[in-house]
């Protein structure tokens, strides 16, 4: 089958969706060609993006699969490319199948057009779960979504989301709900497994202490001043209990300042210095229990590694971690801004080995056979024999 599939940035050491869907796609024997820009996604890696070079490669083979990457002018709101040559270099593809990444990026409207005149058949993954909630974006997106951007998201037989509230909310748009298939992110459970050495505890200067982790932005959508509130009770009740929380965002100031107000710096680390991707199995191996407490979170791919690597997880109930924490058996759901029942749940995990380690056996369980990118592939190839029906 040629695939032809199309996303904003992909940068094969930082891994991502599109990089280990098409990695997949491509070992079981399709033709798989991803159109992208030539940037990394500047708002997520604020500190350092802009001392990338550009991609020198405008054509490229990555792990078996084309890539061709388009010069981008700019980079809107850090999150969508400007690509105004992506639709010209896509008019001579030849392909079965156009799958973008969400209906309102620019290079989904490429991927639409170009579907739409060779009549290929299109689709689309819908990640987010809200309407855009960054002030100044309100107004052009509405004015777009009424002029094109609706006509992209209505126009596929069948379309995916990668969790059940990103499938609400395209329903809620007026997508008919029976032709959106859930087809979550992915994780590579052979690099990210229980048996990987752990990394950070000697880093942390640690022996046996409990150690809890959040990987995350630093942002104020992820909920890190509650989980450090926790810490409080926390280290109260866990003796030598640690928290480490492993991101770069606009919160680092004012989070390792709440750590000094509370008198947390010998429990808390705020590391911001940059991990590789392929790191970052030894990062999760190093804690007893992984912490995602969102204020609202599209998917929540950290937590899918953390669970094949064989950790429960505490989460609050909001968008994709919805799907991926199953209450009382992988972990604890809670809700957003429960900094009380967040410290309960981490003190029960870190006081009960026997729970700590079935729930960790439950996620690498869950990990395996519902996230592992075999199963995700396997997923998209039905959905695209599907459209071609």
């Amino acid at each position: 089958m040629r695939i032809v599939r199309t996303c904003e940035f992909m940068i094969p050491a930082w891994g991502g969706n599109d990089y280990y869907a098409c990695r997949e796609l491509a070992r079981r024997g399709h033709e798989v060609t991803l159109f992208t820009s030539d940037l990394g996604p500047g708002r997520y890696y604020t500190t350092w993006y802009w001392n990338l070079n550009r991609f020198g490669e405008h054509e490229e083979t990555v792990d078996g699969f084309k890539v061709v990457r388009s010069k981008a002018l700019a980079n809107l709101g850090g999150d969508m490319p400007l690509t105004p040559n992506l639709l010209l270099e896509m008019r001579h593809i030849e392909a079965d199948v156009i799958h973008a990444h969400e209906f309102y990026n620019l290079t989904s409207l490429a991927a639409y057009m170009t579907a739409a005149r060779k009549r290929v058949p299109f689709t689309y993954t819908q990640e987010r779960y809200y309407p855009v909630k960054r002030g100044g974006w309100r107004t052009p997106y509405s004015v777009a979504d009424r002029v094109v951007m609706s006509r992209v998201r209505k126009y596929p037989k069948y379309t995916t989301a990668f969790s059940t509230a990103a499938k609400e909310f395209l329903a809620g748009l007026g997508y008919p709900e029976e032709r959106i298939e859930v087809i979550p992110m992915g994780v590579d459970t052979k690099t990210f497994n229980p048996k990987t050495l752990p990394s950070l505890r000697a880093k942390l200067g640690l022996g046996s202490e409990p150690l809890i982790l959040s990987l995350a932005r630093l942002h104020p959508s992820k909920g890190l001043t509650n989980l450090i509130k926790a810490m409080r009770k926390v280290a109260d009740e866990v003796r030598g209990a640690k928290l480490a929380v492993v991101g770069r965002g606009p919160e680092e100031r004012m989070l390792k300042t709440q750590v000094n107000s509370l008198g947390l710096q010998s429990s808390v680390s705020v590391i911001t210095e940059h991990i590789m991707h392929r790191e970052m199995p030894g990062v999760y191996a190093s804690c007893e229990v992984f912490v995602l407490p969102s204020i609202y979170e599209p998917f929540g791919s950290a937590a899918v590694e953390a669970m094949a690597t064989g950790k429960p997880v505490v989460a609050t109930r909001v968008g994709g971690l919805r799907d991926i924490v199953v209450h009382e058996r992988t972990g604890f759901h809670l809700n957003p801004g429960d900094s009380n029942s967040l410290s309960d749940r981490l003190v029960t995990l870190l006081q009960d080995d026997g729970l700590r380690k079935r729930m960790g056996s439950e996620a690498r369980r869950r990990a395996v056979e519902v996230y592992d990118w075999s199963v995700v592939a396997e997923q998209y190839e039905a959905l695209y024999r599907k459209l071609l029906e």
